[in-house]
């Protein structure tokens, strides 16, 4: 099987205008057998590949794999793609490409390598963690530096290199096992008159309580209930969730900006809704030493 592979002008740039610089500079796209990466001479840098796994299959595990020694990164797609629980949705190279993948939140679990070019495997798992997203993180690495600091962010293993095929299975076989854990507790039952509606909580882009009822709004509907926000907000102890103000509660994972709209307060807009949500300053300060 063939492989695209990039060929990107040799420029510099922070991995922040990364996103820009496909559309900026001239990219060449070439075919080359796996495996086989060369030096290549003059204005381009070193060949850099990034392979998307097409399909997605109902039910597995979503992987991202980024080791920028392709050696490393072959043996991790083979001991992956083994696992008939798991999906690969990319494997890369170049922790630039993989950062891309995370902001999409395509994917369940990120095995990453630790210290590469550019952005290393730790600055993705603290951006993982401070942006609260549900994706687990294993390291697979040739340094124990970072053991402590890893642990800080939640991470769910740390393995080092060189390593055998059963020590990187369990620790994924666990990691599954996690999933479908937080998968279950990750549902909302609503009661409606009548009628309990279950909502996954990943859905739900911000509550609003107005009256004696309150509006559940998620990403394709609303839902309304006699629930009171007190009540939600005992359920929705994920990270993801705050209460940012007496009507409110917020998943900070679809926040798109904040504009002011009274002295201490702000109108919160976010990604696929139009409706908005009120949250505090103090909120805003909160989340800015916590979270952004």
């Amino acid at each position: 099987m063939k492989m695209p592979y990039h060929v990107v002008k040799r420029e510099s740039f922070s991995f922040l205008e990364h996103f820009s610089l496909l559309k900026s500079y001239t990219t060449i796209f070439m075919y080359i057998n796996h495996g086989k990466i060369k030096e290549k001479k003059g204005n381009f840098c070193q060949l850099r590949f990034f392979r998307r796994w097409e399909g997605r299959e109902k039910g597995k595990l979503r992987v991202g794999l980024v080791d920028d020694r392709v050696i490393d990164l072959d043996k991790l797609i083979g001991i992956v793609s083994s696992i008939p629980e798991m999906e690969i949705i990319f494997s890369t190279v170049s922790a630039e490409e993989a950062y891309a993948e995370i902001k999409k939140e395509s994917i369940d679990l990120l095995i990453a390598d630790i210290e590469m070019p550019g952005l290393s495997g730790y600055e993705l798992a603290d951006i993982i963690h401070s942006h609260a997203l549900n994706i687990l993180v294993i390291f697979v690495t040739g340094t124990s530096g970072y053991a402590v600091h890893a642990f800080e962010l939640n991470v769910h293993d740390y393995i080092m290199k060189p390593y055998n095929k059963d020590r990187l299975t369990q620790s994924i076989h666990r990691a599954i096992e996690k999933a479908k854990s937080t998968e279950i507790a990750g549902r909302l039952y609503i009661k409606q008159k009548s009628e309990i509606h279950i909502i996954q909580k990943k859905d739900i882009v911000f509550i609003e309580r107005s009256g004696r009822s309150t509006t559940i709004y998620t990403k394709s509907e609303t839902i309304k209930t006699y629930q009171t926000l007190n009540e939600l907000e005992g359920e929705l102890r994920e990270r993801d969730f705050i209460r940012s103000h007496r009507s409110f509660i917020i998943n900070i994972h679809y926040v798109k900006n904040f504009s002011l709209y009274a002295k201490n307060s702000y109108a919160v807009a976010f990604e696929g809704i139009e409706e908005k949500a009120m949250i505090t300053k103090e909120k805003v300060d909160f989340l800015q030493a916590n979270y952004f």
